[in-house]
């Protein structure tokens, strides 16, 4: 391999390895489901009320909100089920993590 087309392998490979993974821990928001007295919140895989329901959730329920949102009354999510942290289920259980939206009304604490 020519020494020139060596070098620019490995810059490419350096930058790759040393580019961020994804977005730092302090950008992401963590938010959970407020009490209601209807019961459970859905989760919908679009952001409206007649969308179909990807699971319900329970108030508490722990929610990572993606960085970019739409501009309305939804919110982009993934849910962690059963109580558990998001970051526990993530390491122990990703499969049982769901995307979908939560209307932003029905979202509580939210740390960002």
């Amino acid at each position: 391999m020519p020494l020139l087309h060596r070098a620019a392998v490995l810059c490419a490979l350096l930058v790759a390895l040393l580019a961020p993974a994804g977005p730092a821990a302090a950008d992401t928001t963590h938010c959970f489901i407020r009490r209601t007295v209807q019961g459970p919140v859905a989760l919908r895989d679009a952001p409206r009320a007649d969308a179909a329901l990807v699971r319900h959730m329970r108030a508490g329920d722990e929610l990572m909100v993606f960085d970019a949102q739409p501009p309305g009354p939804w919110t982009r999510v993934r849910h962690a089920p059963g109580g558990a942290a998001y970051d526990t289920v993530v390491r122990t259980a990703p499969g049982r993590i769901r995307e979908g939206w939560v209307a932003r009304r029905l979202l509580a604490d939210c740390d960002a």
